[in-house]
């Protein structure tokens, strides 16, 4: 008896060493006439300190695309389109609520919005991730020109180099559990914020590799955003983590949960006093997106 449990405990870490030392090749599959539908929920709270008065600001947003893969190239490459189909923001601040979504009636409010939805992306990508040939930002640049601050807040979150970043959670080169792979990314709309991210590979299963995901934000006084003509400077930096996980049937993401934290600095010239000013500011930020084959 004792020797038959001595062989299953032998047969269990056989089991338990393949199925660690099994690698992934994470690669995009993907099919022509496939669509896949993103969507993203965040939740920021932000805290501020300008003139010794606190402000809290609570924003909740919630952005749906579709991605749809167009063909094939001979090349390799997939050609694909994407395109907003939801929109949704809510801004509560010093006692006021906005609530902006393109699910209600058209207006003045939303038809930034709304055109957004009226335009496609279009990029090709490798099997390894690598974007190229990207069109259709030019138009999104030319419908927020009539308002700043809407502008300046979608940059952020929608621009051609949020596409390039996309498929960084893919590595290189074939990986096992405890492998950590690396990106750093440089994005100038979003105020020149540099992102270093480190994927540390926690489980991989034949459908699926779960990755834990650890970020370190900077912000660059260098790139300063123009806001009611003012030149507003951020310096700052922070943190982020949480999961993410992998379809390797296609290469496509299917969920992650993210938390960041950040500490900030917004300075700039004061229009009627000519003064430096500086305020300080926190940011604690949840983001959870899902990838969902139509």
């Amino acid at each position: 008896m004792k020797l038959k449990l001595i062989g299953y405990f032998v047969l269990l870490s056989l089991l338990s060493f393949n199925l660690s030392a099994q690698k992934a090749d994470v690669v995009l599959k993907l099919k022509a006439g496939d669509v896949y539908t993103v969507q993203m929920d965040m939740i920021n709270a932000i805290n501020q300190e300008m003139m010794g008065q606190k402000i809290q600001m609570d924003q909740k947003m919630m952005m749906t695309l579709d991605m749809r893969v167009i063909e094939k190239l001979s090349g390799g490459n997939y050609k694909m389109e994407q395109q907003y189909s939801r929109i949704r923001m809510n801004m509560t601040a010093m006692g006021q609520n906005i609530d902006i979504d393109t699910e209600g009636e058209r207006n003045e409010k939303n038809d930034i919005l709304h055109k957004m939805k009226e335009i496609t992306f279009g990029y090709e990508v490798s099997p390894k991730g690598e974007i190229s040939n990207v069109t259709g930002y030019e138009k999104l640049v030319s419908i927020m020109g009539n308002n700043p601050q809407a502008a300046q807040m979608l940059k952020g979150i929608a621009n051609e180099e949020m596409v390039k970043n996309f498929f960084q959670y893919i590595p290189q080169n074939k990986v096992k559990v405890g492998d950590v792979f690396s990106s750093t990314v440089k994005m100038q709309a979003a105020m020149g914020v540099e992102v270093e991210t480190k994927y540390t590979v926690e489980k991989i299963t034949k459908q699926q590799m779960d990755l834990n995901v650890s970020s370190d934000f900077s912000f660059s006084p260098d790139n300063p955003m123009v806001q009611n003509g003012m030149s507003i400077k951020m310096n700052g930096s922070g943190v982020q983590k949480g999961d993410f996980a992998v379809n390797l049937k296609d290469g496509m993401p299917t969920i992650s949960t993210l938390t960041q934290d950040m500490e900030m600095n917004m300075s700039f010239e004061n229009p009627q006093s000519g003064e430096d000013m500086t305020i300080p500011m926190k940011l604690k930020s949840d983001v959870k997106t899902s990838v969902t084959k139509k």
